[in-house]
């Protein structure tokens, strides 16, 4: 009877660990820092942190500082903070903040899941739209792409396009995510084995390609961008943890 009761109850154990938290599991708490360059220039610096509640629950934060004449994305400083839950394979944001050296571009989103409504919040004539089905802010979708890596069959000749609805500043937007390639790259944490993808804007000569490293679990071990101008940047990484 007692040893019974012992295998039922690590059978119990078991099973709460892969029935409740399997789309945990598959996207890892990390620390990452990186370096950005313009040619062989040091121009800034990427911080990134997502902690993970075993209930699912998420805090996923950025913070880029550039100095001198390089302005990576949106000027030279630009913190986001991302926090909601992670669900059958899904990230579920619910809030997200956005803070830079313009303020023209700060804003702060509410995703209100019961009335199913996004939200800006912090102007008056923030913009409400329903969501659509999945709609990520653009630092939670990033995490979202690292899951749906692990989760495809990349060794599939053809691989499709991946889609991302995105709440931004003024509207939902969506991001169009190309496979390019596998490639391995040098890094100063070592070789990696990566997967090349990129997203470019339509109207404009911005894009990112950016190599997600399987052995990392897809995270991104460099990051290549190009501006409306045409300027050029690449983010290696330094460390991780």
């Amino acid at each position: 009877m007692v040893k019974n009761n012992f295998i039922t109850s690590l059978l119990l154990i078991l099973g709460s660990i892969f029935f409740i938290s399997p789309s945990v599991l598959a996207l890892e708490p990390f620390k990452v820092t990186y370096n950005i360059y313009k040619g062989p220039l040091k121009v800034g610096a990427i911080s990134r942190d997502l902690r993970i509640k075993d209930d699912g629950q998420y805090t996923f934060t950025s913070r880029m500082e550039s100095k001198g004449f390089a302005k990576f994305l949106s000027g030279s400083l630009l913190l986001e903070t991302s926090k909601g839950a992670i669900t059958e394979g899904k990230i579920i944001p619910h809030t997200y903040l956005r803070k830079t050296d313009k303020p023209d571009k700060n804003y702060e989103l509410n995703f209100d899941r019961k009335s199913n409504f996004v939200k800006r919040v912090d102007s008056a004539e923030g913009y409400e739209e329903i969501l659509k089905g999945d709609t990520f802010d653009k630092l939670s979708y990033q995490a979202q792409m690292m899951m749906d890596l692990s989760m495809m069959d990349l060794s599939s000749i053809v691989k499709e396009d991946l889609k991302y609805d995105i709440a931004s500043q003024k509207k939902i937007v969506t991001y169009k995510i190309t496979f390019i390639k596998e490639k391995k790259i040098s890094t100063p944490m070592g070789k990696f084995k990566t997967l090349v993808v990129n997203r470019k804007d339509p109207y404009s000569s911005k894009e990112t390609t950016v190599y997600c490293a399987e052995d990392l679990n897809w995270l991104p071990v460099r990051i290549e961008h190009t501006d409306k101008k045409g300027r050029s940047m690449a983010a290696k990484i330094a460390s991780y943890n």
